[in-house]
């Protein structure tokens, strides 16, 4: 089975290592490498075949760098985790993103894993993502 590929990505120190720790331990997913530089973020994402970024922020509107990712890097999704780690949201680049309220590390990296069967996003009958909710 190929792992999911995971770049960790301007995240606050305690969820980096919360989000490192969980994904190493997970089977079908490895951490190829982490950065703190939004600039570096567009050239490691190629360098290290990166397929998922999962980003710290702020606030949970998609980060400016995703339209930048997306141009060079049309198959990678973003996830996007609050720094209080209550609120998330997936990007990638069809024409919607995905708000999750169920933000806790597992269900998040259920999230990823739909994002990749079957070599495309798994949704429900609603067209959503389990735990999440589709914003036009």
């Amino acid at each position: 089975m190929e792992q999911i590929r995971v770049l960790l990505a301007e995240m606050p120190q305690m969820l980096g290592e919360v989000f490192r720790r969980v994904v190493r331990d997970q089977p079908d997913m490895t951490v190829v490498g982490e950065i703190s530089d939004p600039l570096g973020l567009l050239l490691e994402v190629g360098s290290r075949r990166a397929q998922v970024v999962i980003m710290g922020s702020k606030t949970t509107q998609p980060p400016g760098i995703c339209s930048h990712l997306f141009n060079e890097y049309p198959h990678v999704k973003v996830l996007s985790v609050r720094a209080d780690g209550r609120r998330a949201l997936l990007c990638d680049l069809r024409p919607r993103r995905v708000v999750i309220a169920d933000a806790s590390v597992q269900a998040l990296l259920d999230i990823v894993r739909a994002a990749f069967a079957g070599g495309g996003a798994q949704t429900d009958a609603a067209g959503d993502f389990p735990g999440g909710d589709a914003l036009s």
